[in-house]
């Protein structure tokens, strides 16, 4: 059951821009009626939550004894918490979808929500810099651009004693105590991502954000231009 539109937020695919040209130059470093999946997911899985030792499970709740409920341990590459919980079961949650149907998702995350729907748009024009786990959020929003069916949330009080929440809670236990033995990969469409930053939107220290992320920018160094440096200031000495 969906909730009242005041409460459901819905993910915007489109990678079209408006308004003049270089407002929208960026720097590099639909539908038929659908049937709609309504996933739950539990994000506190995670135990000892910011500990060294910290072990965190996933979980999506579709239904009473439906074959796509789901549970998997946080992958071992991935940092072991909440919102890392969070996020994962968005993205299985997706996996589990045909890509023709909507989805909506239950969720007690507020942050996943706000990150995903209300500030997408400013997430992507800086390229993700001012945001946390960049890493998880891209390949769902990766995922969300694909679909064909319509994506959207619904913020849910955790806890509630609901069926769904106390289902997917139990799952997401199960996951926990799972060993995490592999590695989270991402597989992403190419032609579904929104690469680089918008220009008109940086701020200088964005711009150099951005640069330095970059693990093989080196600044490369020109023997003429130390030689020429060096003629000018002996030249000036005397």
């Amino acid at each position: 059951m969906i909730g009242s539109p005041d409460k459901v937020k819905i993910f915007d695919p489109r990678l079209t821009t408006t308004g003049l040209i270089h407002d929208n130059l960026r720097i590099f470093t639909t539908p038929s009626k659908q049937r709609t999946e309504t996933a739950r997911r539990d994000p506190r899985s995670c135990n000892l939550n910011g500990n060294t030792n910290a072990k965190a499970g996933i979980s999506v709740w579709f239904g009473t004894n439906n074959p796509k409920n789901s549970k998997a341990p946080v992958g071992k590459n991935i940092p072991q918490s909440n919102n890392s919980a969070e996020l994962l079961a968005i993205h299985m949650a997706l996996k589990l979808t045909p890509s023709n149907t909507r989805l909506h998702i239950k969720t007690d995350s507020d942050w996943s929500i706000k990150a995903l729907c209300k500030n997408i748009d400013r997430h992507t024009d800086v390229d993700f810099i001012h945001i946390t786990h960049t890493n998880l959020l891209k390949p769902i929003v990766n995922k969300m651009r694909k679909r064909a069916g319509m994506t959207s949330f619904e913020w849910i009080k955790g806890h509630n004693g609901t069926t769904g929440n106390e289902e997917a809670d139990h799952l997401a236990a199960e996951g926990t105590r799972e060993n995490n033995l592999r590695n989270k990969i991402f597989i992403t469409s190419p032609e579904h991502n929104y690469l680089g930053a918008r220009l008109a939107a940086l701020m200088q220290k964005d711009a150099y954000k951005l640069i330095s992320k970059t693990s093989n920018w080196k600044v490369k160094e020109h023997k003429s231009t130390e030689t020429n440096l060096d003629l000018t200031r002996h030249t000036y000495k005397t």
